[in-house]
């Protein structure tokens, strides 16, 4: 199976319960986070990063959107093709009740699809689109990125979005 590897810029969007945008988080053009066609970029050093003390605090209930604008029209073909999304997001959670904190790293299995993949479905170029959403659970606050044990590696982003041409 040949993937293609789509090229745009990304976004990282802080929504209320309501779905009102409150911020953006982050913007990158997908060259920053390197990668081939098929083959994302798997070296965490070579990565941007997330400045922990710079996010904002997402709290219960509020929502980290993933929104992508592509630099061309992107489509997906009718008969064995998806679009694969490939994202690693390291956060930082704080349990409210217990004051327990702990990091995790979001992955795209980790998001709800908003613009789920259908046959024919193309993604036109400058039009943002809002491809996942990821919501915090109750009791919880979060802080992108992670406490800096080793500054190349621990807070890495990573974000792709690939067609499948089956």
């Amino acid at each position: 199976m040949a993937s293609t590897k789509i090229d745009g810029m990304w976004r990282l969007i802080h929504m209320d319960a309501n779905d009102i945008p409150l911020s953006v988080i982050l913007e990158k053009h997908s060259s920053e986070f390197l990668g081939t066609t098929g083959n994302p970029e798997t070296d965490a050093q070579k990565l941007p990063k997330f400045k922990r003390h710079e996010s904002p605090i997402l709290n219960e209930d509020e929502k980290l959107v993933i929104a992508f604008r592509p630099d061309a029209d992107a489509a997906q073909a009718a008969s064995g093709a998806a679009f694969v999304r490939a994202y690693r997001i390291p956060v930082t959670y704080n349990n409210l009740r217990s004051g327990h904190t702990f990091e995790k790293t979001l992955i795209d299995s980790d998001f709800s699809e908003i613009e789920a993949p259908t046959a024919s479905k193309t993604l036109v170029a400058g039009q943002w689109v809002y491809l996942s959403e990821y919501t915090l659970p109750a009791q919880s606050q979060m802080v992108l990125g992670h406490g800096l044990q080793d500054v190349r590696v621990d807070s890495a982003i990573r974000m792709q979005l690939d067609v499948n041409l089956a």
